[in-house]
Parts: structure tokens; C-alpha cells; sequence
């Protein structure tokens, strides 16, 4: 996002203190993420930010620049992100909502999709904590019996494990572990709150991910290598599987 200094004069003559926008706040937000499919065709996502540096809004836009779907985040008073909207490129489709404790710590969290052209409850997360770290996720599915509970490990301030249980059997279901580079993960701490989901929760970049059925005992990998620049933040992401199948590829740019 492009910010312009301005400077005014008093009618005087005398120049006013220069206002210089808060560009510190954004160095090293992203601006632009490119998701390419395999056909090489791809879209764009751009990152909008308030003056204080909060991510307000992203839009996905096709590699015409026509929009086709958006994120609009609104925060509450203590600028933890309230309101989570998405939308098509034309309408509200569906919202999350978040509450915190008196730590600011992500307490709860709804999400609702319209139908007939009102908002309805999908499912619902309840964040627990131990030793001051996300430990516990139950989600609960109002109109679907797979509900179901994650727990957490960390190392240091990255996510390796996610163990998934059934919510009423208690029963092991799937086990992701996960593996990093060292460099800066351009989600962490952007917008979305510490939900248990690697990708804004850890500070660093998931390089691998394992991801184990217990009923079949199969297991999915997932590889992704990364590109960086100068300042250590990716600028290329080419995710592939463990055979060497092509999955995806990213790009992104900074402010």
C-alpha cells in the first residue's frame, strides 16, 4: 500500500511540522501473495492496512484483476480482531466471531454462514491453556456429529504436533507433526489471532508436514521449500508431496 508524506503551510508562510506516515508499521507486512495452480494460471491476494499497521482487508483477485472473493477484519477496543467477515465479490457469505479472556487470549470463536439470508451457527472452537500456551481445542459442529478435539506441543514458539481426538469417544483420530526453517513467518501475529493453526500461530515457517490416520494408518506429507529474501522472509513457496508431485506454489511481496 502505497503512503503518501504531506506537508502544509500556514497561510503565514511558515511551514508546518511535516506528517509522516507510519511506515515502520508496515515494513515487512505483506502486500501481495500470488497462489499459482498447476496449469500456471493463478490469483492474487492483497493486504490492506489501517493506519496503525492492523490488517483491515484482503481480496483475491484473478491475474486480470478482476475480485473474486475478500476478508474484512474488524477489531475491538483493546485491537484484538472481533470480526472476521467473508465475502464473495458481490455479498457477505459467512463471518467468524472471537472472544478473548481478560489476557486477551482467544477464548472462544463462532462461525456462521448465511442461508435464506440469515446467519447461521456452523460450528463453534473453544480455546483452552496450560503454562500459559494453547493446549486445547474442542470444536463443536451444531448440525454434524464429527466434533472433535485437538491437543497441541510446542517448541519454542512454533506448533509440532496436533493430536485430533473424537469429541465423545475420546478416541485417537489423526496426528500432524510438523517441521520449520528459522526465518520469519510473515503470518505470525497478522491479523488472525493464535488459533493452533501453524500458519499464524508459529512464528516460524512450516517446512514439512505429517499428517497420520489412525484408522487406516496412512499417512499424507507434505513438502514445501522456500525462497528468501535479503531480510529472511519468504518471497517464492513451492509446495509439493513426498513423492514429488507438484501441489502448489506461492510468491509474496513486502511492504
Amino acid at each position: 500500500m502505497a503512503l503518501t508524506a504531506i506537508s502544509c503551510k500556514k497561510e503565514s508562510g511558515k511551514p508546518e511540522e511535516e506528517i509522516k506516515p507510519e511506515t515502520d508499521l508496515l515494513r515487512g507486512s505483506l502486500k501481495t501473495a500470488n497462489f499459482y495452480y498447476i496449469d500456471g494460471t493463478y490469483y492474487v491476494k492483497h493486504y490492506i492496512y489501517d493506519d496503525r499497521g492492523k490488517l483491515i482487508r484482503d481480496e483475491d483477485k484473478t491475474q486480470e484483476g478482476v475480485l473474486m472473493s475478500s476478508r474484512r477484519y474488524e477489531y475491538d477496543v483493546y485491537r484484538n480482531l472481533h470480526i472476521l467477515s467473508l465475502w464473495s465479490a458481490t455479498a457477505k457469505v459467512a463471518e467468524h466471531t472471537y472472544t478473548y479472556n481478560n489476557d486477551s487470549k482467544l477464548s472462544k470463536s463462532e462461525y456462521k454462514e448465511y442461508a435464506n439470508g440469515q446467519l447461521q451457527a456452523i460450528f463453534e472452537q473453544v480455546f483452552e491453556y496450560r503454562n500459559d500456551r494453547l493446549y486445547k481445542v474442542i470444536v463443536n459442529h451444531f448440525n454434524d456429529p464429527g466434533s472433535y478435539y485437538i491437543i497441541l506441543s510446542w517448541d519454542g514458539g512454533n506448533i509440532i504436533s496436533q493430536k485430533r481426538y473424537d469429541l465423545s469417544s475420546g478416541l485417537l483420530t489423526e496426528e500432524t507433526v510438523y517441521e520449520y526453517d528459522d526465518k520469519i513467518n510473515p503470518y505470525h501475529h497478522r491479523g488472525m489471532p493464535s488459533d493452533g493453526n501453524p500458519r499464524y500461530s508459529s512464528i516460524n515457517n512450516v517446512t514439512k508436514n505429517t499428517t497420520t490416520t489412525t484408522a487406516t494408518g496412512t499417512t499424507l506429507q507434505i513438502i514445501a521449500e522456500f525462497e528468501y529474501d535479503t531480510s529472511d522472509q519468504p518471497v517464492k513457496q513451492d509446495n509439493r508431496f513426498s513423492d514429488g508431485r507438484k501441489l502448489n506454489e506461492q510468491s509474496y511481496t513486502y511492504h
